[in-house]
């Protein structure tokens, strides 16, 4: 055999080292390319997921972020009787740190709304509170906690409720207070012991005209 055939057989075997060499190092850092290819989709659905929940959000007029919804968890309901003094007093909830009490602003008070289920008044004096559904109430007191949260989230977010705004029929089969337990609401019960202040904020309201105030001069100490 001449040389030719030697070095033809040479090439031919360093090919196939080569070749297996080639094999062994993709099948090693093929793994790895996979990998990558899967975190890579999965980043890319975390991202569309994201995304998805900002468009969700962003159409509904809920722009919360992360943090703001985490200050929102803690809520309380501050549960009081008209003339009681409680839009002073609510006022004065909201200034401190960390707490909302209300929804969406008032200008003329320089405080957010903080009566937020008064139409349930007006639907006792109508006679027809017995008749409101637990889904209709449970609805808008989750609505309430919402507006709170949306317009001033904070570690502590609340509103003012009035006796009169709970349906009587909830207190008794202890619906509301399961709901109480299950969202983790706390009450603030504000009661005006003396009754002749409580006459004499009805007469303040004649004189000055309106029915609330966040003025602490025109708040009568109790």
């Amino acid at each position: 055999m001449d040389n030719t055939h030697y070095r033809s057989q040479g090439i031919i075997f360093l090919s196939g080292v080569l070749l297996g060499a080639l094999c062994f190092f993709f099948d090693a850092v093929n793994p790895y390319f996979r990998l990558e290819e899967e975190k890579h989709e999965l980043k890319g659905m975390r991202t569309t997921h994201i995304e998805q929940e900002e468009e969700k959000n962003s159409a509904s007029g809920v722009l919360l972020s992360n943090d703001e919804r985490e200050l929102c968890k803690k809520k309380y309901l501050l549960l009081t009787s008209q003339k009681s003094g409680s839009t002073w007093f609510c006022s004065v909830l909201h200034q401190q740190n960390g707490i909302s009490c209300g929804g969406r602003p008032v200008p003329s008070l320089h405080t957010p709304v903080s009566e937020l289920l008064i139409k349930y008044s007006h639907i006792t004096h109508r006679g027809g509170i017995a008749n409101v559904t637990w889904q209709q109430y449970q609805n808008d007191l989750d609505n309430a906690f919402t507006e709170v949260c949306e317009y001033n989230p904070a570690t502590s977010i609340g509103f003012k409720i009035m006796y009169d705004q709970i349906p009587p029929q909830f207190i008794t089969n202890k619906t509301l207070q399961s709901y109480f337990e299950d969202k983790d609401v706390n009450i603030i019960h504000l009661v005006r012991e003396a009754k002749i202040l409580v006459l004499a904020s009805k007469h303040d309201v004649g004189e000055r005209g309106f029915h609330h105030t966040t003025n602490s001069s025109m708040v009568r100490v109790t």
